[in-house]
């Protein structure tokens, strides 16, 4: 959707005279963009005050007519969003996307129309339009894991926050979580880009991109420390203890801390179920391995030797 286009839209809302179909694409627009952030929102100051100059003033010419407390609302949050959202007046067609929201404290996986398999986390959200300037775009606020329909005419490119992540068929999960976003490979080859530097990931990848630094770090590690979230069982094999606990400290939130440097690179192989709790997975991991991990504290853990 263009600016002038949200314009058109939302002054013939306020005058009463939008389609049914025309108020979906603002109520979709809303759900998606109102959680949805970036650090650039207008083509430059200039084109900001213009544009709230434009739309203040056009609310303001309604001021006297009986509108509803759900309609002032509405209008509210479209000019929340308006001046909140950047370029996803410059990226997205809007009227040919659709919307998938996961506001539950569970996964929900859809299937896309060109055959795509995608995972949402809890408290997340995805616009994708499946031939968007010849590609496949879609917008991620939140986490998912992605599983692309292989088209190598049509590459499927995701963007989350200032990032965006390029393949033509593979599997990956990306997170976004404050200042950081994460790109994790399962199954093919990955592009990631902030429109000025890229990365290239292969399986078992992975890069965190800070949005306050521009920085990618890239690692090698078990994708499943990271793609396993949505999966009755979770399989690591030859996993060091380290990378392990980052693990467990994403899904029960808790910190481990390592008596003994040493003790960071013991591996080991098991699987953890979805439904295991955290004290059975330290029970199997201190019979399994030499180490002997302690639960001192309801969210502290420390790792350290056996007799030790």
């Amino acid at each position: 959707m263009t600016e002038k286009q949200f314009k058109e839209l939302l002054d013939k809302y306020l005058q009463g005279k939008t389609s049914p179909k025309e108020e979906k694409i603002l109520n979709d627009f809303q759900d998606f963009a109102i959680s949805h952030s970036t650090a650039s929102v207008f083509k430059n100051d200039d084109n900001k005050k213009r544009i709230e100059e434009e739309v203040f003033g056009n609310i303001e010419g309604h001021i006297n007519k009986k509108v509803s407390t759900g309609t002032w609302m509405r209008i509210a949050a479209s000019i929340v969003i308006l001046i909140g959202i950047g370029t996803f007046f410059y990226n997205m067609d809007i009227s040919n996307a659709i919307v998938i929201t996961n506001n539950s404290e569970t996964f929900k996986t859809t299937k896309l129309e060109d055959g795509s398999l995608i995972t949402l986390n809890a408290n997340s959200s995805l616009r994708f339009d499946n031939n968007h300037k010849g590609v496949r775009l879609a917008e991620l606020d939140g986490e998912a894991f992605f599983e692309i329909a292989r088209d190598e005419q049509k590459p499927f490119i995701i963007t989350t926050g200032s990032i965006s992540t390029k393949v033509l068929g593979t599997s990956f999960n990306i997170k976004e979580t404050d200042s950081v976003i994460d790109v994790t490979v399962a199954t093919g080859l990955v592009q990631v880009s902030n429109g000025v530097n890229a990365v290239k990931l292969k399986p078992n990848q992975r890069v965190e991109y800070s949005s306050m630094s521009k920085s990618f770090k890239t690692t090698e590690i078990d994708h499943n420390l990271y793609t396993s979230w949505y999966k009755n069982k979770a399989e690591f094999n030859e996993v060091r203890m380290v990378d392990l606990a980052k693990y467990l400290e994403s899904r029960f939130g808790v910190n481990i801390t390592f008596i003994k440097e040493r003790t960071k690179n013991v591996q080991m192989t098991l699987t953890i179920a979805q439904e295991e709790s955290l004290e059975d997975i330290l029970n199997t991991i201190n019979y399994i391995s030499e180490l002997k991990l302690t639960k001192i504290q309801t969210n502290e853990i420390e790792a350290n030797f056996k007799n030790q």
